[in-house]
């Protein structure tokens, strides 16, 4: 008996198969097509075909760089976060060396939970941090832009 449910059966959607062997056998295929196509019988498919390929490559093309960017971004970020505490600990000399007899009272001021919440908190919370130290800095800092000498 002849089982016409075979005609609708899609063997190309399947998990087994990976994208680069789905665009090998579009591009033998699209090639044999173009091969065979001697009274122009199947532009229509060959069109069709091209334009769908085009743009399943543009996509995929478009995903493995932004894939790319993502990762770049994630590598600079964990940079960051790893150098962060030793660049604070630079600013932190600073200010004990400028604000000598005051520094105790400028470093709370600055950093009131210290430098290790800066290796210890969440993604989100640095950027609260930044802005503490920041903010206090700024306050202690002349209009002109240079800090603010110590009280002696």
């Amino acid at each position: 008996m002849l089982r016409f449910d075979r005609f609708f059966i899609n063997p190309f959607d399947d998990d087994g198969i990976s994208f680069d062997e789905l665009s090998a056998y579009t591009t033998d295929h699209l090639g044999r097509l173009i091969a065979q196509n001697n009274g122009a019988q199947f532009n229509t498919r060959i069109n069709a075909t091209t334009v769908a390929f085009t743009a399943l490559e543009n996509c995929a093309n478009d995903d493995g760089v932004k894939l790319g960017l993502r990762k770049a971004r994630v590598m600079l970020k964990d940079q960051f976060r790893t150098s962060l505490p030793e660049q604070l600990g630079y600013i932190e000399g600073a200010i004990k060396s400028f604000f000598k007899e005051q520094a105790p009272e400028v470093l709370l001021e600055c950093f009131p939970e210290g430098l290790t919440v800066f290796s210890q908190c969440r993604d989100d919370a640095v950027n609260n941090h930044l802005a503490r130290l920041s903010s206090a800095l700024t306050a202690r800092s002349t209009p002109g832009g240079g800090p603010m000498p110590p009280d002696r």
